[in-house]
């Protein structure tokens, strides 16, 4: 439109370069975040310090929560694994449920692994 109404003719290679950059910006976007899921790293906003101090302080019987990991299978599939240590007598089964239910509840985890271990006598 531009070159029809003014004739100006060098905006053909200015709007050229201007959609190649718009193109390879999206594009290095997309390689980044394709490869922060393949290499299965920390989703964003999710921090395992902060899940690890929610749990010790919102579940009674926890004493330790130990190898929590973090990664995503889609940008909007967050998975994590944990141990979490119990003192003697919890039932592993009620703490299991009891921490799904708050990764859930407080991380939007839908999906975590839980292992249960207690404390050495």
């Amino acid at each position: 439109i531009i070159i029809l109404t003014t004739g100006w003719m060098p905006i053909d290679p200015l709007l050229s370069v201007l959609v190649a950059g718009l193109v390879g910006w999206a594009g290095i976007r997309i390689t980044r975040q394709s490869a922060h899921i393949l290499l299965e790293g920390t989703p964003r906003g999710l921090h395992p310090s902060n899940i690890k101090a929610d749990l010790l302080k919102n579940i009674a019987g926890i004493t330790a929560v130990d190898h929590l990991h973090a990664w995503a299978l889609t940008e909007t599939k967050p998975l994590v694994t944990l141990e979490v240590t119990v003192k003697n007598g919890a039932c592993p089964e009620t703490m299991r449920r009891a921490v799904k239910d708050r990764l859930e509840r407080e991380f939007d985890l839908s999906h975590a692994t839980v292992e249960i271990v207690s404390e050495p006598l």
